[in-house]
């Protein structure tokens, strides 16, 4: 099914108890592309009825990675707009006419079932095996009775009448197609208002939707089964519903659902990781939405001009970070040489600050541009820094080969007693290292690996890395005669 005609308003509604989760981040992140494609409107509404759990810290966190991914609102609580509040807990007033308008038309009761109650009807109808759900019961009282019963403080819920003549309600999904739920599957009248005034999830939703004149509701799969329900309240409430449309999940690599048991779910972890937003977005983008081709690999502006909802699939998706780690890498690498370094310097000032004190912000920002074609994320940039700001040698087990070669301490005497003649930086360095290797090679005849190693070992500690060439133009003279002193006492020992 299409997306509805123009004018097109959609919303992203984060509960304000946690982290961005990356299933939400995708949701944000199709409304966001579905209201840019279509010239439509993206409102952010933060629903923080859950007084106990719901925090301004995480409200501010979710923002700021939305914002960070890349993902702009049109109308919120930060931006206000034509239709506030945009915080559910600043609405009571608004659903408490809504509520009222339905208690004078009839269409609710107030239900005096206790738990206890409602715990000893489930246990009879699972013995029956029957439907389980509201048996009614409160439907049946006299008004005036059940409105004395409320006036004398006695505890209750207030429940919508589900019309007894339907069997069955349905819908037409944007992505899944016709969708029909009997109304016996639905637990019978549902609980719309709380006895202290508040509305339950629902009723707030629904609510909020029609005052903000949501025109499609795009979310995940697992809102599928709350869509009958609220279509009932749109109804009650003499309400156009807008067109539904329910996402395949995101599984993890064990095709369960993905949780934090997973590991790293939410955004807020993928930046510790070091991953640029671009990329992220390029990935989230895959989960659930074919661009219709083989294409992977594209910018946020490629993405917002071929985003079609009609491509949605109905297959969950499975999240691979490996996947999103090689695509980061494909980023990294399109990057301008200034921009890659602009921002892995300030990825290091904000997570890896140790590694800008112990090499320095100059020299950080001279050597970063060797690891552009190297590095999947900024998370590796600290462990590759690493040599040029301390000793850093190698775990012993990994230098014990390259120590062995008969080469190894002819590449270190010839080292100590050049040294001196080290440039102090730069590519003029390269022909110091081709004079070492020549000498070397023809005192111990060595080629290859036995040749190369030693002398990498040397400048940077490490077996493997970076062209040697690249690392020594910027290592500081000082660390590799510290080097040559750890490594003569190992292979004294």
């Amino acid at each position: 099914m299409s997306a509805p005609q123009k004018p097109l308003t959609v919303r992203f509604a984060p509960s304000p108890t946690g982290t961005l989760h990356l299933g939400n981040a995708r949701t944000a992140l199709f409304n966001y592309l579905l209201a840019r494609g279509n010239d439509g409107q993206l409102i952010l509404r933060i629903e923080d009825t859950d007084k106990v759990r719901s925090t301004k810290e995480s409200e501010t966190s979710i923002l700021e990675d939305l914002r960070w991914l890349g993902i702009a609102w049109d109308f919120g609580p930060d931006k206000g707009g034509p239709t506030p509040p945009y915080r559910q807990s600043e609405a009571d007033a608004y659903y408490g006419q809504l509520f009222e308008r339905l208690r004078l038309e009839g269409k609710v009761y107030p239900c005096f079932c206790t738990p206890a109650d409602l715990e000893a009807e489930r246990e009879r109808q699972k013995l029956a095996g029957g439907a389980i759900g509201y048996n009614g019961k409160c439907r049946q009282l006299e008004s005036d009775i059940a409105a004395g019963r409320v006036h004398s403080g006695e505890k209750h819920v207030w429940r919508l009448k589900f019309p007894a003549d339907r069997s069955e309600i349905g819908f037409n999904d944007a992505v899944r197609g016709q969708v029909i739920f009997p109304l016996a599957n639905l637990g019978g009248d549902m609980v719309i208002f709380r006895g202290d005034g508040s509305p339950i999830f629902h009723f707030a939703v629904v609510a909020d939707d029609i005052r903000m004149g949501i025109s499609m509701v795009l979310r995940g799969e697992d809102h599928l089964a709350n869509t009958p329900k609220q279509l009932m309240l749109y109804e009650a409430l003499g309400a156009t519903p807008p067109v539904f449309g329910h996402m395949a999940m995101i599984l993890g690599p064990d095709k369960t659902k993905l949780s934090k048991r997973h590991g790293g779910v939410s955004v807020e972890y993928y930046r510790q990781r070091g991953i640029l937003p671009e990329a992220l977005f390029n990935y989230l983008s895959l989960l659930g939405w074919s661009p219709g081709d083989d294409t992977e690999f594209m910018l946020p502006a490629e993405i917002v001009r071929r985003f079609s909802i009609d491509r949605l699939v109905k297959s969950a998706a499975v999240f691979d970070e490996k996947k999103l780690l090689w695509l980061n890498g494909m980023h990294l690498r399109v990057l301008a040489p200034d921009d890659f370094v602009a921002r892995a310097s300030s990825w290091l000032e904000v997570f890896a600050p140790d590694t800008i004190a112990s090499v320095g912000r100059e020299l950080c920002a001279q050597i970063l541009p060797i690891y552009r074609e190297a590095i999947e994320s900024f998370a590796a940039l600290p462990a590759e820094l690493l040599p040029f700001g301390a000793v850093a040698l190698a775990d012993p087990a990994e230098l014990k080969s390259v120590l062995s070669f008969p080469s190894f301490v002819v590449a270190l005497n010839w080292i100590e007693a050049h040294l001196a003649e080290l440039p102090a930086a730069g590519a003029v360095r390269d022909e110091w290292l081709t004079m070492g290797e020549t000498a070397v090679q023809a005192e111990s005849g060595a080629k290859g690996k036995q040749l190369f190693q030693p002398f990498r070992v040397l400048i940077s500690g490490r077996t493997s890395g970076r062209a040697l060439p690249d690392v020594l133009r910027y290592m500081p003279k000082r660390l590799i005669e510290a080097r040559i002193a750890e490594l003569r006492k190992a292979i004294s020992v």
